[in-house]
């Protein structure tokens, strides 16, 4: 994401999707994102969403419209590269600020900010990683419970307030249906954001997707029927999700990844599909935690980093796991939450 300083108190931050501005004030900080395309309808879709989830706890409160009392966000550039974005923005997206979104700005940050400044002094205690783990099972489910599948989830998304962690970024979710016609209306063009995603974090069947998205014939050329309803499936299975959530707990618990991607041409989801025992042996050759992994966090991760999404573990394999089960203690869900409060890591230790 490249970001801009535009003056003191205002910074845009530009990824493929949306324009993102922190906007500075003595009281709050707030995040206004806008999308860049004018046409798109990501940003429409996160509006959407996150109003109808305002009142489950799974996502921190956000307002879909400008500020109630009117006030406007005037930014002046303070640099030639700035004032150009802006000139571009005001020139080819002159509604964009219809299309935003106002939130809420923590500066307590994200999960992958978080686990980045806790890896530099060390792994994550076994309490405070179960407790994560709790908070994490919890809040997917609440959102496919509450009928969407969010389809990109990853550490960034994963915001922290008062000790306990929150989802944001809806704009690739999707409405969870058991209408097969349902999903045949989905447009050609409303499938694209599938590619629209984090490598190493998707799952085998999304990935695959994206190289077949990104084959030279171009994007929805030249595919057919059965391709279609087979994409549409996905949509509707929180499978993908809970691949997700695997590849985070692994990076949690190993302060590294898996694999870097879930293709049968990256030599460790290889070995993981083919040679598990190989594939485990070698993560737990390099890995210098001091305490013995649980054989049952073993299970669990192999579970949900299933390569077959027919066979990978959901919410209702998740609970019936006794180190889920166990973990479920308020000692644990404690530590967890002081350590999200707290700042000074090192005192974690």
């Amino acid at each position: 994401m490249n970001a801009f300083q535009i003056s003191e108190d205002v910074k845009w931050e530009c990824d493929a999707r949306a324009l993102v501005l922190k906007v500075h004030t003595p009281n709050k900080t707030r995040i206004l994102k806008c999308p860049i395309d004018k046409n798109s309808t990501l940003i429409d879709r996160d509006r959407k969403i996150m109003t109808e989830l305002m009142d489950k706890s799974i996502a921190l409160y956000t307002l879909p419209i400008l500020p109630c009392d009117g006030t406007q966000l005037k930014v002046e550039a303070t640099t030639p590269e700035t004032k150009s974005l802006l000139e571009r923005m005001q020139k080819e997206n002159p509604q964009c600020f219809q299309k935003a979104i106002l939130m809420p700005y923590f500066s307590c940050g994200d999960l992958f900010d978080w686990s980045k400044r806790y890896f530099d002094s060390g792994y994550l205690s076994i309490p405070v990683f179960r407790g994560l783990l709790v908070q994490l099972v919890e809040l997917v489910s609440e959102l496919h419970h509450a009928g969407f599948i969010h389809h990109d989830l990853k550490l960034d998304q994963f915001l922290i307030h008062d000790g306990q962690l929150y989802l944001s970024d809806f704009e690739t979710a999707w409405r969870r249906s058991d209408s097969q016609l349902e999903l045949l209306k989905v447009s050609r063009a409303d499938l694209q954001s599938l590619r629209i995603g984090t490598p190493g974090y998707q799952s085998p069947e999304r990935s695959a997707i994206q190289q077949w998205s990104n084959d030279s014939k171009m994007y929805g050329i030249y595919c057919d029927e059965d391709w279609d309803i087979s994409i549409k499936g996905y949509l509707a299975h929180s499978g993908c999700d809970y691949f997700s959530l695997g590849y985070i707990l692994f990076i949690l618990y190993f302060c590294g990844p898996p694999f870097e991607a879930a293709t049968w041409n990256n030599f460790y989801f290889s070995k993981f599909c083919q040679d598990r025992q190989s594939f485990w042996e070698i993560h737990l050759g390099w890995c210098k935690r001091s305490d013995t992994i649980d054989p049952r966090l073993i299970e669990l991760l192999n579970g949900l980093l299933a390569p077959d999404i027919e066979t990978r573990w959901i919410i209702e394999d998740i609970r019936k796991s006794r180190y889920y089960e166990e973990s479920c203690s308020p000692e644990f869900r404690l530590a967890a939450q002081h350590a999200l409060r707290n700042h000074n890591l090192d005192k974690l230790k």
